[in-house]
C-alpha cells in the first residue's frame, strides 16, 4: 500500500519537500509516511501520534532513522508537546482523521516559519458523513485561506484513497 503522499505526487503533485526542511507531521500512525519523507530530508520530522498502539511502531520506524522524533500526543493540544519542538518547522503535514482537522492544524501554525508550506489530507467523511464532497471540501478550503493560508496546489485522491483531497499550502 503506498502513502497519501505518493499517490498525491502519482497524480500531479509537485513535491513541495526540500532536503534542509525541518517537519511537524501530525498523525503520524505507524510512520510509514514519516519514514519515506525522513529519507528525502536532512532536517527532523517530529512525529505527533495519539494512539499508545500506534506510537510503539512509530517508536520502532523512528530507531531506523536518526531524523524521526516520536512524539505521543494530541495534535489538537500543541501547547502539551511545545517543549518537545525547539525550533519553528519549514512545513506541517497533517494526516488525521478528525472532524475539526483544519482547526488542529490552524493550531499547531505556531510551531511554523513565516512563509512556511503546509501539506493537509482532508478526510471528507471525517468531517461530514452525508454531506456532498465538493461542498465538504471548499468549507475547509476557506477556513484555512480565512487563516491565511494559500492553497497552491490540490488533487483528489481517487482511486487510491476515497472522498480524500490532498492539498499543499504556504501560510503568509
Amino acid at each position: 500500500m503506498n502513502s497519501k503522499y505518493e499517490n498525491a505526487l502519482r497524480l500531479g503533485i509537485k513535491d513541495p519537500i526540500k532536503e534542509d526542511f525541518n517537519i511537524l507531521y501530525l498523525g503520524a500512525s505507524h510512520g510509514t509516511t514519516v519514514s519515506i519523507i525522513s529519507k528525502k530530508i536532512k532536517g527532523y520530522i517530529f512525529a505527533v501520534e495519539i494512539s499508545k498502539a500506534l506510537a510503539t511502531d512509530l517508536i520502532k520506524t523512528a530507531e531506523a532513522f536518526e531524523n524521526i522524533i516520536p512524539i505521543l500526543a494530541d495534535a489538537s493540544q500543541p501547547h502539551s508537546y511545545k517543549e518537545f519542538i525547539p525550533l519553528k518547522v519549514d512545513l506541517i503535514y497533517e494526516d488525521l482523521a478528525q472532524k475539526n482537522q483544519v482547526e488542529i492544524l490552524i493550531k499547531n501554525l505556531i510551531f511554523l516559519k513565516p512563509k512556511g508550506t503546509i501539506i493537509l489530507c482532508i478526510k471528507a467523511r471525517a468531517i461530514n458523513s452525508t454531506g456532498p464532497l465538493e461542498n465538504i471540501f471548499k468549507e475547509e478550503l476557506k477556513k484555512l485561506e480565512d487563516a491565511g493560508i494559500k492553497i497552491t496546489q490540490t488533487t483528489k485522491l481517487e482511486p487510491y484513497e476515497k472522498d480524500h483531497l490532498f492539498l499543499v499550502g504556504t501560510y503568509l
